[in-house]
């Protein structure tokens, strides 16, 4: 078990190491996409349709958010099940919120993501997930999928 552990942590921290370069900087350090002449509500539409067709679950909608969740798999979820859980806990899901806003004469989007995992008593542990792979997933989300989305 402990060369187990010992190796899972060596290849995190490599792992670590390699970490591409950011592709979009942004003034808030999150994933931001601006979609000129869509409403929220069209934008949020969008959203829900992403989250949808890549297999997550929408966990909360409201005028300005939209909360999506997935159930975590392999590998990812043993290694992540081991930095934020123990063997009792549930296996980890990866979220990822939508904030959504008015903004000059259309809207503009942030995301960010993380990882949570129920513990047996009920208490929640979680981990931002903002690496730079993180965040070029999601500004992909939103320059590329989501204008997409919102021309069809």
């Amino acid at each position: 078990m402990k060369k187990l552990l010992l190796t899972g942590l060596a290849c995190a921290l490599l792992v670590g190491c390699a970490q591409e370069p950011l592709k979009k900087q942004t003034a808030s350090g999150k994933a931001e996409g601006e979609y000129p002449q869509y409403t929220p509500e069209q934008v949020a539409d969008a959203i829900v349709q992403h989250c949808n067709d890549k297999g997550y679950v929408i966990e909360e909608q409201a005028k300005n958010y939209v909360i999506c969740s997935k159930e975590m798999e392999g590998g990812g979820a043993i290694m992540m099940q081991m930095m934020i859980g123990n063997s009792y806990s549930t296996t980890p899901q990866l979220k990822v919120r939508y904030s959504i806003s008015k903004f000059r004469n259309g809207t503009k989007v942030w995301a960010n993501a993380w990882s949570e995992s129920q513990m047996a008593f009920g208490q929640i542990n979680k981990m931002q997930l903002d690496s730079n792979n993180a965040r070029n997933e999601l500004q992909e989300v939103l320059d590329k999928k989501l204008p997409a989305l919102l021309k069809k």
